[in-house]
């Protein structure tokens, strides 16, 4: 469940009185359960992200989509949570100043620019990965503060024009509203932990994507390291085991994906050691016919090959 921060509305598509939502509701992408109207009773469905973008017809359409921050934000939390031991997890974290009143800014910023120093550190190489933006003392020379190697492109949705709403095509109320993905209400009641019964007013539901839907998420790492291709690794076992998931509500089981299919690219400069590394694989040069063909190789390869590179070995 990736939210928006905005509303959309759905009712039992019926006039009877029966209690409990059916399979077949009437959904509204704008959120009009505040008109007022009692016999026209409408639920408030918070709603997933979505984006503006211009159609093939040249006007401007909604399209429900992922935000790269949020893979990015769910990569970045589960790296450091596997490599960094749990005394240091929160060396780059500021305390709360109410809750913390031993808290020295000097000391912290002497201990996280140490961590960052120390070239064999995991936060260091979490840091060079992810980035920094641990500037905290205005006017400092050395503000910890960099931009990451990983670079997420694109994150696309792969869904036809289908929607789904409680199992039944909904109907439509907004023409305009996003239609790129199959997707379904849930609907979650908080406990109260003294009376273990439902929570009073926290009933509330989402609009999340269903199970099938496909994403595709496109991204690069600049000047990679052996550490690079380890977390990888890590990466793509912990994803397809569902230890990584992405969106909100992870710890009560959303968010699990599998990887259905992967592609690699390398690219490196002529003059670099990594350069003839990859025409040792005997692959077709994807540059060629391109500005780059003369400045950069690059090939197409497979998990196999990418694992069989030796970075430690190469000077990229």
């Amino acid at each position: 469940m990736i939210r928006s921060g905005s509303n959309a509305s759905y009712k039992n598509k019926s006039d009877s009185h029966q209690k409990g939502r059916k399979s077949n509701c009437e959904f509204s992408w704008t959120d009009i359960t505040n008109d007022g109207d009692e016999n026209n009773k409408w639920s408030v469905v918070k709603d997933f992200n979505y984006d503006f973008i211009v159609g093939n017809d040249g006007n401007l359409k909604a399209v429900y989509s992922i935000p790269g921050s949020a893979i990015r934000g769910a990569l970045r939390q589960w790296t450091i949570k596997t490599l960094i031991p749990e005394a240091c997890k929160k060396l780059f974290s500021l305390p709360k100043l109410e809750k913390d009143t031993t808290f020295d800014l000097a000391e912290k910023m002497k201990e996280a620019l140490k961590a960052v120093e120390d070239t064999g550190n995991f936060w260091h190489h979490i840091l060079s990965l992810f980035g920094s933006a641990y500037d905290l003392n205005i006017g400092d020379d050395t503000p910890l503060t960099w931009s990451g190697r990983l670079r997420i492109n694109t994150v696309r949705l792969n869904g036809m024009q289908h929607n789904q709403c409680a199992g039944i095509a909904p109907v439509r109320q907004d023409s305009v509203a996003p239609d790129n993905i199959k997707c379904h209400i849930n609907t979650r009641t908080p406990m109260d932990r003294v009376t273990m019964a439902a929570r009073s007013g926290g009933l509330h539901s989402g609009l999340e994507m269903s199970e099938g839907e496909t994403f595709t998420i496109e991204f690069r790492i600049l000047n990679p390291k052996p550490l690079d291709l380890k977390i990888l690794k890590l990466w793509r076992r912990d994803i397809n085991a569902g230890f990584l998931r992405f969106g909100g509500l992870t710890s009560q089981g959303r968010g699990r994906v599998s990887i259905c299919s992967e592609k690699y690219r390398c690219y490196a400069a002529n003059n670099t050691d990594l350069f003839a590394s990859l025409r040792g694989f005997g692959k077709p040069d994807i540059t060629n016919g391109t500005h780059f063909e003369n400045l950069w190789t690059g090939i197409d390869m497979t998990h196999e090959d990418l694992f069989a590179l030796d970075l430690n070995t190469i000077t990229v």
